[in-house]
């Protein structure tokens, strides 16, 4: 019956509630076949928490644990491309310190949108991101 599931599904998703109380996608894995009488699965994705702001919201970020899914072939055969930057811990990280420096928070007087345009822009290959 595990070979059949194991088989049968590619992907596990996990959703957690947090110490908010807030549901939240912790864990993205691909199951990678079976060892014995056990499931094997790689992480592709986790939830990094990085705190608790002021009014007690979980904050934190989804990010690439570096693992390239072995069933990326399976969707680019069917026309669905995934650039490797989408797993690439380096790629994150070089995306993630170039937001940093490129958002800005919104005035204390509620104006403006928290962004500003810069260098980064062309990381994303757009114009503006939010």
């Amino acid at each position: 019956m595990r070979e059949q599931i194991a088989s049968a599904l590619d992907v596990v998703i996990q959703v957690s509630r947090l110490s908010d109380g807030t549901r939240r996608v912790t864990s993205i894995c691909e199951i990678v076949g079976m060892e014995g009488e056990v499931v094997t699965m790689q992480e592709i994705y986790q939830f990094e928490r990085m705190g608790v702001s002021p009014d007690g919201d979980v904050i934190g970020r989804f990010r690439p644990t570096g693992v390239r899914p072995t069933f990326a072939h399976k969707l680019e055969v069917s026309g669905i491309e995934m650039p490797t930057e989408m797993f690439d811990q380096a790629a994150y990280h070089m995306f993630d310190q170039a937001a940093y420096h490129m958002i800005e928070p919104p005035a204390k007087d509620g104006s403006g949108d928290g962004h500003r345009e810069s260098a980064a822009d062309e990381l994303v290959g757009t114009e503006r991101w939010s």
